[in-house]
């Protein structure tokens, strides 16, 4: 049974240690879910600038290929 203990406090740090690792990875999920939440409306704004930009390119292909 001690080497049971002993592999335990190796593995999750004692009963203090383990939760101090489940705050850590809190922190660091909370950390990166800035990046994501801000991916989608950078990703939107420069769609919608490159869309503007070329939209008159493509209807100028359009009609030429419909004439």
């Amino acid at each position: 049974m001690a080497k049971f203990a002993d592999h335990m406090e190796k593995v999750a740090g004692g009963i203090v240690g383990g939760y101090q690792k489940i705050e850590d990875g809190v922190v660091v999920g909370l950390v990166g879910m800035v990046p994501v939440a801000l991916a989608y409306p950078i990703y939107d704004r420069v769609l919608k600038k490159q869309r503007e930009k070329i939209a008159p390119e493509v209807l100028r292909l359009t009609d030429e290929l419909l004439k």
